[in-house]
């Protein structure tokens, strides 16, 4: 993946990114973390490296399997640009 961003394919990269974020939500009927983060056109290294967290925490978040606490989230949100709101609904938490 790394040759493709140095041969510069990285806005086409992006650009599937959006696309299969979008796609996701359609045949979903909502939202989730990962539709929204491949929307902006982020992959999970790239969006855990701007908030500060691993990985694998991103990838733990998308499956349900742990819920960030609220210094992650709101770091996400940053990273992300939305609402806070917005992040707590596609985790499934009330707000």
């Amino acid at each position: 993946m790394q040759e493709l961003y140095s041969e510069g394919y990285e806005d086409s990269i992006r650009q599937g990114r959006r696309e299969l974020g979008a796609f996701i939500k359609d045949e979903k009927q909502n939202e989730t973390l990962r539709s929204i983060r491949l929307m902006k056109g982020f992959s999970q290294d790239e969006l855990a490296q701007q908030a500060g967290i691993q990985q694998y925490q991103i990838s733990r978040y998308e499956s349900g399997k742990e819920m960030p606490s609220l210094l992650t989230a709101a770091r996400i949100c940053e990273v992300l640009d939305i609402d806070p709101n917005t992040l707590f609904n596609v985790l499934g938490l009330k707000t």
